[in-house]
Protein backbone atom coordinates (compact mmCIF):
# COMPACT_ATOMS: atom_id res chain seq x y z
CA UNK A 1 0.00 0.00 0.00
CA UNK A 2 0.89 3.59 -0.50
CA UNK A 3 0.44 6.44 1.41
CA UNK A 4 1.17 10.21 1.39
CA UNK A 5 2.89 12.47 3.80
CA UNK A 6 4.18 15.80 4.74
CA UNK A 7 7.26 15.23 6.74
CA UNK A 8 8.47 18.09 9.32
CA UNK A 9 12.02 17.43 10.20
CA UNK A 10 13.73 18.88 13.36
CA UNK A 11 10.75 18.95 15.65
CA UNK A 12 11.02 18.22 19.16
CA UNK A 13 9.60 15.09 19.08
CA UNK A 14 8.65 12.40 16.44
CA UNK A 15 5.13 12.19 15.93
CA UNK A 16 1.99 11.38 13.64
CA UNK A 17 -1.29 13.57 13.45
CA UNK A 18 -3.84 13.70 10.81
CA UNK A 19 -5.13 17.19 9.81
CA UNK A 20 -8.96 17.77 9.28
CA UNK A 21 -8.23 17.81 5.37
CA UNK A 22 -7.15 14.25 5.45
CA UNK A 23 -3.21 15.13 5.34
CA UNK A 24 -0.71 13.37 7.08
CA UNK A 25 1.57 15.03 8.74
CA UNK A 26 4.95 12.79 9.97
CA UNK A 27 7.07 15.04 12.72
CA UNK A 28 10.89 13.89 13.18
CA UNK A 29 13.17 14.89 14.99
CA UNK A 30 16.19 14.54 13.19
CA UNK A 31 16.69 17.52 10.98
CA UNK A 32 17.72 17.11 7.31
CA UNK A 33 20.73 16.64 6.55
CA UNK A 34 22.36 14.12 4.65
CA UNK A 35 19.32 12.07 4.13
CA UNK A 36 19.36 11.76 7.64
CA UNK A 37 15.67 12.78 8.15
CA UNK A 38 15.05 10.63 5.52
CA UNK A 39 16.56 7.39 7.75
CA UNK A 40 14.68 8.86 10.66
CA UNK A 41 11.13 8.74 9.05
CA UNK A 42 11.34 4.95 8.18
CA UNK A 43 12.52 3.91 11.52
CA UNK A 44 10.25 5.57 12.96
CA UNK A 45 7.19 4.41 10.45
CA UNK A 46 8.78 1.29 11.02
CA UNK A 47 8.51 1.24 14.90
CA UNK A 48 5.14 2.49 14.69
CA UNK A 49 3.54 -0.60 12.62
CA UNK A 50 5.65 -3.10 14.15
CA UNK A 51 7.28 -4.14 11.08
CA UNK A 52 11.22 -4.53 9.33
CA UNK A 53 12.37 -1.36 7.95
CA UNK A 54 13.03 -3.35 4.73
CA UNK A 55 9.48 -3.43 4.57
CA UNK A 56 8.72 0.41 4.08
CA UNK A 57 10.78 2.51 1.21
CA UNK A 58 10.18 6.33 -0.29
CA UNK A 59 9.13 5.86 -3.34
CA UNK A 60 8.90 9.68 -4.01
CA UNK A 61 9.80 12.86 -2.64
CA UNK A 62 13.23 11.98 -1.06
CA UNK A 63 14.16 15.76 -1.03
CA UNK A 64 11.00 17.37 -0.57
CA UNK A 65 8.71 17.55 2.05
CA UNK A 66 5.98 15.63 0.68
CA UNK A 67 6.60 11.69 0.24
CA UNK A 68 5.23 8.70 -1.15
CA UNK A 69 5.97 5.71 1.13
CA UNK A 70 5.51 1.97 -0.01
CA UNK A 71 4.47 -0.21 3.08
CA UNK A 72 4.34 -3.66 2.04
CA UNK A 73 1.50 -4.32 5.32
CA UNK A 74 -2.57 -3.82 4.75
CA UNK A 75 -3.80 -1.04 4.56
CA UNK A 76 -6.40 -1.36 7.37
CA UNK A 77 -3.72 -2.24 10.02
CA UNK A 78 -1.33 0.53 8.77
CA UNK A 79 -3.91 3.14 9.17
CA UNK A 80 -5.37 1.64 12.59
CA UNK A 81 -1.81 1.58 14.09
CA UNK A 82 -0.67 4.86 12.80
CA UNK A 83 -3.68 6.35 14.74
CA UNK A 84 -5.57 7.34 11.04
CA UNK A 85 -8.93 5.85 11.82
Amino acid sequence: MYIFIKAKPGCKFNHVAKAADGTITVKIKTPATDGKANTELLRFIAEKLDLPRSKIRIVSGLTSSFKKIEIDSEEKEVKRKLGLL
